[in-house]
């Protein structure tokens, strides 16, 4: 529970110190591409915690390929939360809690 609570701290303080008038001034320049790339937010141990449970969500025939982009190899997978899916992909269901709550 404390590698938890830790998570969505990090996040929420990560989010919390985002450069937002930059990001609005990069939206409205770059042709408003409707997107910002911020490298390293998540920081390399949460990335790294991220890709392991998504390596292994694939492995285990969690993921769906992505039909909106046949055949690139992408996977995708609802991150709802719930006991059974944080037991799989605890990271993730943190990242999404903590920025959209």
């Amino acid at each position: 529970q404390r590698k938890s609570v830790a998570t969505l701290t990090y996040i929420r303080e990560k989010v919390e110190a985002l450069p937002y008038a930059e990001i609005a001034a990069a939206l409205k320049e770059n042709d408003n591409r409707g997107y910002y790339v911020l490298d390293d937010f998540l920081g390399d141990e949460l990335a790294s915690e991220i890709a392991a449970e998504s390596t292994s969500l694939l492995n285990s025939d969690k993921l769906k390929p992505d039909l909106t982009h046949i055949g690139s190899g992408e996977y995708v997978s609802e991150i709802k939360g719930g006991q059974d899916q944080y037991a799989d992909c605890p990271r993730c269901v943190e990242y999404v809690v903590s920025l959209t709550s």
